[in-house]
């Protein structure tokens, strides 16, 4: 029983540090589109005060796949190479190039 708490423990560690690296390595590029758990696109824009924000559609996406990406779900896999976890938005990808369609934010 001890042996599955400390198991269990460790895991939620390394899930934890994995994320965090993930999250940290994000920079928003003004020239990249991204994806929000296989439904929504984002964008970075650069606000009137010059200030970098990253901003998303907001289409309804009713699916169980959805909820599990929005927790970052390791059992899901990312739809593109580029995903990050952020616990404010779930999976954020980056979309690349040849696989963007044309749709304005």
């Amino acid at each position: 029983m001890a042996t599955r708490a400390v198991y269990g423990f460790s895991l939620a560690i390394v899930t934890l540090l994995v994320l965090e690296t993930f999250a940290d390595s994000f920079v928003c590029d003004i020239k990249k589109r991204y994806r929000e758990n296989k439904c929504n696109y984002c964008a970075c824009t650069t606000a009137l005060k010059k200030e970098l924000q990253f901003s998303c559609t907001k289409m309804g996406c009713p699916n169980g796949e959805y909820a599990k990406l929005r927790n970052c779900d390791p059992t899901i896999p990312s739809p593109y190479k580029n995903c990050w976890c952020f616990q404010r938005w779930g999976t954020i990808c980056e979309i690349p190039k040849n696989n963007l369609q044309s749709y304005n934010l």
